[in-house]
């Protein structure tokens, strides 16, 4: 299970909530297991001419009574994805909204287990109306949220919805919940450490293809193929794609181009996928020919930044602590460091917590209607993060080492064994 219901159960009970509402894709996913592209791209507009630009709505329903299923309100044309890729939400509660509920098949025809499954759920008029909100209503209704506290995930809640659920429930104070989700969804599940493994292992994969290809002459754009192709052989998808090469790497991650690799170019190579949801992010590099003397010094000294972060990679140490470190390590080495050293990653690329070396632009802390903490957050054990070390400069390049750990009880393991190298080719 992706939901990690010992956390959430103990978030709720801090904040005396009585339900939480996900909106967004992510915490849809994160909440109920279900995972359709119509959550992901199709706007209200292209469904209802005049609607919002907002994504379809769907949405996840966690309550505080840990022995009831999460609730799935979704649009009825979408209950292919449910009933293809069945989750631990029962179907009895899953709710769907948009259409008339199917009629019962008059033959007795031999079905597939996702066609009985479609079908139990399309045909379940009890839990079908006309639009989102009031299927919503519907399964907190049913799930006896009358009064008390409820989180909402505001990030794709249209406004109609809310204003219906005050209409509905005027003994329940509806708040935003956007934040306390984030903090929720920090400390992943065993399932979810999979999940990112098994996207990390896809670029990793398609990492050893693209060193293959490096050579003089060819492009950077063909090895953006070659990386889309890999990845997609083995069953994920290609998210992002960087790979500046020669003088293009001194000054930023030039999206990739027609330019073509010379004799002497160091290129680096920054990419990410998703597998089932979850994502992935890697780096590294490589010189086409011999690495300088000061090419070497610099990674030398990434290297031993990435050294210093990982051993602090530990429960109970501070967010601040690890960038603080790294640009001591990098500093002591004469070398300007990269600002981003690191990040949660997860159903998102970017997941909490977020490591960056000052300055940078700052907020009063993390908070929304219910949670209110530092954005200097304690590591905790459970966590997947990512580490990384850059360098870009004149006459050297783009240079790059980004490792994915596992925080344990034994301090922050590789979830893969990933090797980064300035390599000579």
């Amino acid at each position: 299970m992706l939901l990690n219901k010992e956390r959430t159960y103990e978030f709720m009970s801090k904040y005396n909530l009585d339900a939480l509402v996900a909106t967004s894709p992510q915490n849809v996913t994160y909440f109920t297991g279900y995972a359709s592209w119509v959550s992901r791209a199709y706007r209200e507009w292209q469904r209802t001419p005049g609607g919002s630009n907002m994504m379809r709505q769907t949405y996840g329903v966690v309550t505080k009574d840990e022995s009831t299923s999460p609730s799935l309100i979704i649009s009825i044309d979408a209950s292919n994805y449910y009933a293809q890729h069945p989750n631990w939400v029962k179907t009895e509660n899953v709710y769907t909204y948009g259409g008339s509920p199917q009629e019962k098949p008059l033959t007795n025809i031999q079905l597939r287990p996702e066609e009985r499954l479609l079908l139990e759920v399309m045909t379940a008029a009890d839990r079908s109306t006309p639009t989102p909100a009031q299927s919503l209503v519907k399964a907190l209704r049913q799930n006896n949220i009358d009064r008390g506290r409820v989180g909402l995930d505001m990030e794709n809640l249209s406004p109609e919805v809310l204003e219906t659920l005050k209409k509905e429930f005027p003994k329940v104070e509806f708040g935003n919940a956007c934040q306390l989700i984030r903090l929720i969804r920090m400390v992943k599940t065993a399932d979810e450490v999979e999940c990112v493994k098994k996207a990390l292992t896809f670029s990793e994969n398609a990492k050893e293809e693209i060193i293959k290809n490096i050579r003089v002459g060819v492009s950077e754009r063909r090895l953006e193929q070659v990386a889309h192709r890999s990845i997609a052989d083995q069953g994920g998808q290609l998210e992002f794609f960087n790979c500046p090469s020669g003088s293009r790497g001194y000054y930023s991650l030039f999206p990739p181009s027609d330019y073509k690799l010379q004799k002497g170019d160091t290129i680096g190579y920054d990419f990410g996928c998703i597998a089932d949801g979850y994502h992935s992010d890697i780096g590294d590099c490589a010189v086409l020919g011999t690495p300088s003397k000061k090419q070497l010094e610099i990674y030398d000294a990434m290297t031993e930044s990435m050294r210093v972060g990982e051993k602090l990679l530990q429960a109970g140490v501070k967010t601040s602590e690890i960038p603080n470190a790294m640009e001591k390590a990098l500093k002591k080495a004469g070398i300007t460091p990269w600002p981003n050293v690191g990040h949660g990653v997860g159903l998102e690329i970017r997941d909490y917590p977020l490591f960056r070396i000052p300055p940078f632009l700052e907020h009063d802390g993390i908070k929304d209607d219910f949670v209110k903490v530092s954005q200097d957050i304690p590591l905790e054990e459970g966590m997947v993060l990512n580490l990384e070390a850059a360098h870009r400069s004149p006459g050297i390049g783009f240079l790059e080492i980004e490792y994915t750990y596992h925080i344990t009880q034994k301090g922050a393991r590789l979830i893969y064994p990933q090797q980064c190298k300035l390599l000579a080719l």
